[in-house]
């Protein structure tokens, strides 16, 4: 909720509109005005998460009466918020959003039965973001593979090393079966390419299907694996929010303003950068806890080393060096404690 209330109001800057009516008179006028499929999928994602959690906050009830109660409760906040954008000046309400993020927190109802009765809620939460930001923006494209392209051997580290966390991710929620991660390589890169919006580089295919190979043969059978890709993916982490590698002279102010890059940037790219973010700083953290850290410990060492980088880019340019990445991984840490990751069992 607060997020919603922060990323619907943001900046805050209201004014009063008398000679326009009333915000409910103005809103119920926008109700045959459609919305593009970039911000009907934003919608949907800012208000699944209410849904999900809302029910699984209210235990006492009936299945039927929460998702009803979810359903309604999503459908109020979402017309309160569009009509207090009525009197924001950078905003204007809009019924194309009530109507998506209520269907957002339905589908975040639904979806709490199934997330109830997971073992490892959070895994599911991160390989969802991973697929997420993966298969953006869920639509056929059906485009062959770039093999002009020249072999980026940085962009194969990165790749090898997501596919090695999300190894990790599979072995955790399927348990030790070696070959998950070559049916799950096989199958997202063939998603890939019916749904990526651009030709699908050859770097990205063999990527997958190296890490496969290495996982398969190798990583899954050594008992430091997970400390062994811990230490992979921080460097990932280091070695993407440091590029393209040209520090200036001069610093730019920090932001102190969490997620204004993404409020400010389209949608298209907004969404895909949330989850990817979501997915990198939430798998950095539950990394170095199945490393065998506490959550504690492993909060505070992916906290300090995200601010470092963050302070750093004030000398990249064309980088948002800014509070929000310290954010997300406070928010997303503090919902894998809350979710019980690792309380059951210490691991391995």
């Amino acid at each position: 909720m607060a997020i919603i209330l922060y990323g619907s109001l943001y900046p805050f800057e209201f004014h009063a509109r008398p000679a326009l009516g009333s915000p409910f008179h103005a809103l119920i006028l926008e109700w045959r005005v459609t919305a593009d499929r970039a911000d009907v999928i934003s919608n949907l994602m800012l208000y699944f998460p209410l849904g999900l959690f809302f029910v699984l906050a209210i235990r006492r009830f009936p299945p039927i009466a929460r998702v009803a109660m979810a359903t309604v409760f999503g459908l109020a906040l979402s017309m309160g918020m569009e009509m207090a954008q009525f009197y924001d000046r950078t905003r204007s309400p809009e019924m194309a959003d009530v109507y998506a993020n209520t269907a957002g927190t339905f589908l975040g109802a639904i979806a709490a039965g199934f997330f109830a009765r997971l073992r490892r809620p959070f895994v599911a939460l991160m390989l969802a973001c991973w697929l997420g930001y993966r298969l953006y923006p869920y639509a056929p494209a059906l485009r062959p593979l770039n093999f002009a392209a020249p072999i980026s051997w940085l962009e194969l580290y990165f790749q090898t090393t997501v596919w090695l966390a999300v190894a990790l991710l599979l072995e955790a929620v399927a348990g030790e079966n070696r070959l998950t991660l070559l049916w799950t390589a096989l199958v997202v890169l063939l998603a890939r390419v019916l749904m990526a919006p651009v030709p699908l580089p050859s770097t990205e295919l063999l990527a997958g299907l190296l890490a496969a190979v290495l996982w398969t043969a190798l990583i899954s059978r050594l008992p430091h694996r997970a400390t062994i890709v811990a230490v992979l993916f921080a460097s990932v982490v280091v070695v993407q929010a440091l590029a393209p590698y040209h520090f200036r002279a001069s610093a730019r102010s920090f932001g102190w303003i969490p997620f204004l890059s993404l409020l400010n940037a389209l949608r298209e790219t907004a969404v895909r950068q949330f989850l990817e973010k979501a997915f990198m700083y939430g798998g950095l953290v539950w990394l170095l806890a199945r490393a065998g850290l506490r959550i504690s410990v492993a909060t505070a060492l992916g906290g300090a080393l995200v601010l470092a980088l963050r302070i750093a880019q004030v000398y990249l340019p064309g980088r948002s060096a800014e509070i929000t990445d310290l954010v997300m991984l406070l928010l997303l840490a503090g919902t894998m404690k809350m979710l019980g990751e690792f309380s059951a069992a210490k691991p391995e």
